[in-house]
């Protein structure tokens, strides 16, 4: 019934996310990955039988139990083949698990911005005279947000204002984010609704990352004037700077982003898609018009992130009050706000 088909798309899911975090693996290879990781699942009690809405992020496997199997199975078997195809895998993963090379460089999940993006000075603001403090991208993204609804290629999560955020953020809002696959797409759908009967103050962010190496390409829909804001090393902003004046293409290279960043202001396109060191399109990711949108990855690691943002890091120069940070969003009891955007697998 349902939960077959729950697990059969969860399993597919991960098919797609391996064949994107190891794109030059060998597909004799993932296809056996493929095998073990359905192994795996049922090692931890999860069968196309499970109800998967109920399982907590907890329950599921880690990559150290997919590289605990993985070398199980190299040091039980005798096949010649079955053990290339291994050891393969464990070159690969190993590089995920515990103490792995990537293991430091994404340890959590995409987050998302809000009710901040970005840093504030001191990392307070001010609203009707009383002194609030914010971490670096606000609270959302360590949040525990509600399952409203749950399908096989779709979902709705949402998260309230309560009390504990009350304490750093005096407004009420519901902000819900919608997933939904439509055939090689995953559409996301942001909406933030000012519960409350005063004017609402945010900025808001999304911070997907996608698998590409140094040597790939950012390319533009757009021919741009590409300069970036420049943020010290507290995050505030501190100037800016010209990258292109007139082009539609970022190389990541091992450098990049050794000072953070890349916040590209005010830029005529509207989608970005990923190109591959070896001149393959990765992923189209199509976001409007939107004010900022960064570019980001730890230095010289095997991803990037791109970054819609309403809103930016402060400057030195801010007052604090929240209705004047720069590009700070405005929201009148009872409406709404929506940002939508799209990933395409190419």
């Amino acid at each position: 019934g349902d939960s077959g088909n729950s697990y059969a798309t969860h399993l597919q899911f991960l098919e797609e996310f391996f064949r994107q975090i190891l794109p030059d693996c060998d597909k004799d290879a993932l296809e056996y990955l493929n095998s073990l990781v359905d192994r795996v699942y049922i090692n931890k009690g999860i069968t196309p039988e499970t109800d998967l809405s109920k399982l907590r992020p907890e329950d599921y496997p880690v990559f150290d139990d997919l590289y605990d199997a993985i070398l199980a199975e190299f040091q039980q078997t005798d096949n010649d083949y079955i053990r290339s195809n291994l050891r393969i895998l464990i070159n690969y993963i190993a590089k995920f698990s515990a103490g792995g090379r990537n293991a430091s460089i994404w340890n959590g999940h995409s987050p998302i911005l809000f009710p901040i993006a970005g840093r504030l000075r001191n990392d307070s603001y001010i609203y009707k005279g009383k002194v609030y403090s914010l971490p670096k991208h606000g609270f959302a993204r360590r949040s525990e947000f509600s399952i409203m609804k749950k399908q096989a290629d779709h979902t709705v999560l949402a998260l309230f204002d309560n009390e504990k955020t009350h304490m750093v953020y005096p407004f009420s809002f519901c902000l819900s984010v919608e997933y939904r696959l439509v055939s090689r797409k995953l559409c996301v759908i942001n909406t933030i609704c000012n519960r409350g009967t005063n004017t609402m103050y945010f900025s808001f962010g999304a911070h997907p990352a996608f698998n590409l190496e140094v040597g790939g390409k950012v390319v533009f829909s757009e021919k741009e004037f590409l300069s970036t804001v420049l943020t010290d090393s507290y995050g505030l902003c501190v100037g800016k700077k010209t990258l292109n004046p007139n082009g539609n293409t970022i190389v990541i290279d091992e450098h990049i982003f050794d000072n953070d960043a890349l916040f590209l202001p005010k830029m005529k396109s509207t989608s970005a898609k990923l190109v591959n060191k070896n001149g393959e399109d990765v992923i189209r990711m199509t976001y409007g018009k939107v004010p900022y949108l960064g570019l980001w990855a730890k230095p010289n690691a095997p991803y990037v992130c791109i970054e819609p943002w309403f809103g930016i890091c402060d400057h030195y120069d801010v007052s604090g009050k929240i209705e004047e940070k720069n590009d700070i969003i405005s929201l009148e009891a009872g409406k709404e706000f929506v940002f939508s955007y799209e990933i395409e697998f190419m």
